[in-house]
């Protein structure tokens, strides 16, 4: 890349897929699909998701794929919980879903240790509850017949298996894609 690309206000150059780390990816979700208000270090405010910048999330899922020379955009980010409604009205069928399931106390101690805090509604939610919430929205919306669920002990005990298996289902058609 041109060194001129350096200068460039960080938050521009976060769509060109050489220099996006990759902590910074929910930063054009967040662009693109805001659901919270960063508040300070690991606190959120979590709000209705609401489509912003659509574009942006076009363009870099674009950006990527060709620079990378792949057909697939795979993503992850737990906020991606919240937008799947606005995922689904930007995209529709052609995206399929992977549910990473993992216990509920699995979750809600790192975010302790992390000093993770989110709020809703004006109230802070306990590490628990954050988890019930960022849960029941994935179950509430997702679609089941273009999403696949696994747990995170299978994921553990047979990674090779599983994901060849998740990649196989991401091009099926959604009545073969299954839960």
């Amino acid at each position: 890349m041109p060194d001129g690309v350096l200068i460039v206000d960080n938050k521009s150059t976060r769509i060109i897929p050489g220099l996006v780390m990759p902590y910074e990816a929910e930063d054009v979700y967040t662009r693109a699909l805001p659901t919270y208000r960063h508040l300070s270090g690991h606190t959120y405010d979590i709000l209705p998701a609401a489509v912003g910048g659509e574009h942006l999330l076009r363009h870099a899922a674009n950006a990527h794929t060709r620079t990378f020379g792949r057909s697939r955009f795979l993503t992850k980010s737990p906020f991606n919980a919240f937008r799947i409604g606005q995922l689904e009205q930007l995209f529709g069928p052609v995206i399929r879903y992977v549910r990473i399931d993992r216990p509920r106390r699995e979750v809600a101690e790192p975010l302790a240790r992390n000093r993770f805090v989110f709020r809703r509604d004006g109230r802070e939610l306990t590490h628990e509850q954050a988890y019930d919430a960022f849960n029941s929205a994935i179950l509430a919306d997702v679609p089941r017949g273009r999403t696949r669920s696994v747990t995170l002990e299978a994921l553990r005990d047979s990674p090779d298996q599983i994901v060849a298996d998740l990649l196989a289902r991401l091009d099926e058609s959604p009545q073969e894609a299954g839960t």
